[in-house]
């Protein structure tokens, strides 16, 4: 039986050590108000949608930091003070709370999302969990969804969103919800999986619309844990640090505009290639092809062989824009070492951020599917 134990105390070690990592030895009211300083042409340049939520972030970190909670969005702050409660805590912080934009209703308008927890990797910062979500309808903030103290928010690979509630963990009762946000801002229930304890046996329920569009309820053979795993496949998504908020509004986000899937994974295989410019790898090999390409332009873009101790480059480009796309010839797939439920292909690229930054991706592929991904390295 699954207890929510483990959890707790993770999270209650993290909420002790991030106070002092986000607001530091200096609780002064000079550093807030440098932290939540944004400048105002830089706030005007802004697209009205990042205006808007801007306000969420900063009413979000001046509550980190002072306490005060005139800036906090009516809805979406749930997790956030259900923490508060359980751990008795001055201010509810997590081990480096972030936030991000990411369009995941393919509507062109990203939607921002709010996390508990955005680690470090390479340059970027990385998270699973979400606090919220918000989208921008109509010219307008809308609040889509949000974790509580027993339940968990995340993003599937393909942006669907999934949220694993636990009901009565005594009596073995999870729900699992599984949703698309849809461009008016509203939520679509995909499928959801349940439990329910019968003659001493926890099975699991399944809800989930037919081809009729009519929804459908089906007692399944899985068991509990195999219900628990159905949402393994979630998306480790880059966020920005709200400590650093007041520097970089939303600059820095990357992972968002580039575009990374091997040939193989193509649905169509008539796609022309002949407008594509082809890079090879020293030894390229069948099955290792891969198309990129970003939505905005990559400064200092370079491919990299990233075998032996240092970083070969075996292509440049000073300025890669959203028009030009790229057939990577890559070397053959071999197993990680240090992963070893996936392989990688043994290049990746660099390039500028819009700070100045430069960042480092390795290229790598899914053992289960062969699906290809980047992942941030150092």
């Amino acid at each position: 039986m699954l207890k929510e134990s483990w959890k707790n105390i993770l999270l209650g070690a993290l909420l002790l050590t991030g106070l002092t990592m986000l607001l530091g030895s200096d609780s002064s009211d000079k550093k807030a108000d440098s932290m939540l300083a944004m400048p105002k042409a830089e706030a005007a340049a802004m697209p009205v949608y990042e205006q808007e939520y801007m306000k969420i972030v900063a009413g979000v970190c001046d509550y980190l930091t002072t306490g005060n909670t005139a800036g906090l969005p009516a809805q979406g702050m749930t997790g956030f003070f259900e923490e508060l409660k359980a751990y008795n805590i001055p201010r509810v912080v997590s081990s480096r709370p972030g936030y991000t934009l990411q369009d995941i209703n393919n509507d062109k308008v990203p939607e921002l999302i709010l996390t508990r927890s955005a680690d470090p990797n390479g340059k970027g910062y990385y998270g699973r969990d979400i606090y919220a979500i918000y989208t921008f309808v109509d010219g307008k903030i809308k609040f889509v969804d949000e974790n509580c103290l027993r339940s968990r928010l995340r993003l599937l690979s393909d942006n669907t969103l999934s949220k694993r509630t636990c009901i009565d963990d005594k009596n073995m009762e999870w729900v699992l919800e599984m949703k698309d946000l849809l461009r008016d801002g509203s939520l679509r229930q995909v499928q959801t999986f349940y439990t329910k304890v019968e003659n001493g046996r926890c099975n699991v329920y399944r809800k989930y619309l037919d081809v009729n569009d009519t929804y459908v309820t089906q007692k399944t053979s899985m068991h509990f844990y195999d219900m628990m795993n159905i949402d393994h496949n979630v998306q480790k998504v880059e966020f920005l640090p709200l400590e650093e908020y007041s520097s970089r509004g939303f600059k820095g986000l990357v992972m968002q505009h580039l575009n990374c899937m091997g040939l193989h994974e193509l649905q169509d295989d008539r796609v022309d290639l002949s407008a594509y410019e082809h890079v090879y790898a020293d030894n390229p090999s069948p099955g290792a092809e891969v198309l990129f390409s970003s939505n905005t332009s990559l400064d200092s873009f370079e491919v990299l062989d990233l075998q032996g101790d240092s970083s070969r480059v075996i292509y440049s480009k000073g300025l890669l824009n959203p028009e030009e796309k790229l057939v990577l010839h890559l070397e053959s797939f071999e197993t990680d070492p240090v992963l070893s439920d996936e392989t990688v292909i043994k290049n990746g690229i660099r390039f500028r951020d819009d700070t100045g930054s430069l960042r480092k991706f390795a290229i790598r592929a899914k053992v289960e599917d062969g699906s290809v991904y980047l992942e941030e390295i150092d």
